[in-house]
């Protein structure tokens, strides 16, 4: 485990959007993990985004709904 502290953080101006935000899709970043080399940049979600709830589909006209069982 390494521990450290944070004393300056330096970012290419390319990166960073009208809006302040950082853009890392165009950074072109790669990991290195068990000897091989993997480029990053897909987005695969946002923070919290496993825990939102899903839309419930709305039933189509005419078609009954059960409330409970008979």
């Amino acid at each position: 485990m390494f521990m450290a502290d944070i004393v300056s953080v330096h970012v290419d101006e390319s990166l960073i959007g009208a809006e302040g935000k950082l853009h890392l899709e165009r950074a072109h970043l790669a990991a290195y993990a068990h000897g091989e080399y993997f480029g990053l940049g897909k987005k695969l979600g946002w923070f919290g985004f496993s825990a939102v709830k899903k839309k419930k589909k709305k039933p189509k006209a005419g078609t009954a709904t059960k409330k409970h069982k008979e």
